[in-house]
């Protein structure tokens, strides 16, 4: 999960640099730079076997048969890697980025048996303003939101089978003066090719309360796995905080003092709400959450 999650942080720090948002970069002096990421399967979350062959700017590489990771060369200004599974019936999958020029991570690539289109829409967590030009990583596709705030991810693996590995990916999203966070189409289903997430919440990176660095949190427990469950904070009816948790169970928040509701979702499973008070800024308050 941690190598993941650098390789989304990875991915969209070149999304922002090619939108203006970062600068550094090689020099010029080298024509080939190295590529590396993962091969999963959308079905079982796990490796390609028979192994899966990557090819990117005059380079390629078989997939690993353990954890289906690939690294090789690839030319200065690559801008797609394609995918070609063997002894499926997948098809190959094209993953467009923007162009690379410096050592990449791509993360996960993830392929199927079917093919969705992921939407949404990014919102500021404390005035539910829609937020525009935020970046979008998920199963190895990118995308930028519009002046509404929405966004189209095209082309992302999916099972019409079973959802269980869909479910599990974890997406990114970061903007401009907001903190990064992680989302998932947990217990989105697809409906004409289309699978709609909930509003992804950005928080502001000037709405810090005083004191420690988060003051509500807990634990998701029960289920076969609580990798991937998704934890909503309300207030009025109000989404104003969202969390994926990962293997651990873990989530917190940092939130001004008042009163709240929280509670968690993991397919069909779900948890709460349960009710949290905040009586001062710096108040701690643990509340876990069994799913049933």
């Amino acid at each position: 999960m941690q190598r993941f999650r650098c390789g989304l942080l990875a991915l969209l720090a070149v999304t922002l640099a090619a939108c203006g948002g970062g600068g550094g970069g090689s020099n010029g002096t080298t024509t080939k730079v190295p590529l590396a990421g993962r091969v999963l399967d959308v079905v079982s979350t796990g490796a390609l076997n028979p192994a899966a062959t990557v090819a990117a700017g005059g380079g390629t590489d078989s997939t690993d048969l353990t954890d289906g990771s690939f690294s090789f060369d690839v030319n200065r200004g690559t801008t797609a890697v394609t995918v070609t599974p063997t002894g499926t019936s997948y098809g190959t999958f094209t993953f467009t980025f923007p162009a690379i020029n410096d050592s990449t991570d791509v993360g996960d690539l993830y392929v199927g048996p079917n093919r969705v289109t992921v939407r949404g829409t990014v919102r500021d967590a404390a005035t539910n303003d829609p937020i525009a030009n935020a970046q979008l990583a998920f199963a190895g596709r990118t995308a930028v939101t519009n002046a509404a705030g929405q966004f189209s991810l095209t082309e992302v693996a999916y099972a019409n089978s079973t959802q269980a590995g869909f479910w599990g990916i974890i997406g990114a999203a970061r903007a401009t003066g907001y903190f990064a966070t992680e989302f998932s189409a947990n217990g989105k289903t697809a409906t004409s090719g289309v699978v709609t997430v909930d509003d992804v919440l950005l928080a502001p990176d000037n709405d810090l309360p005083p004191g420690v660095p988060y003051n509500v949190y807990g634990r998701v427990t029960g289920g076969t796995t609580v990798e991937g469950a998704v934890v909503q904070l309300r207030q009025g009816g109000t989404t104003v905080r969202q969390f994926t948790v990962g293997a651990n169970g873990q989530y917190q928040f940092w939130v001004p003092r008042g009163t709240y509701e929280v509670r968690a979702t993991r397919g069909p499973q779900s948890g709460g709400p349960f009710s949290v008070a905040l009586p001062q800024s710096n108040s701690i308050v643990r509340r876990d959450i069994p799913l049933g």
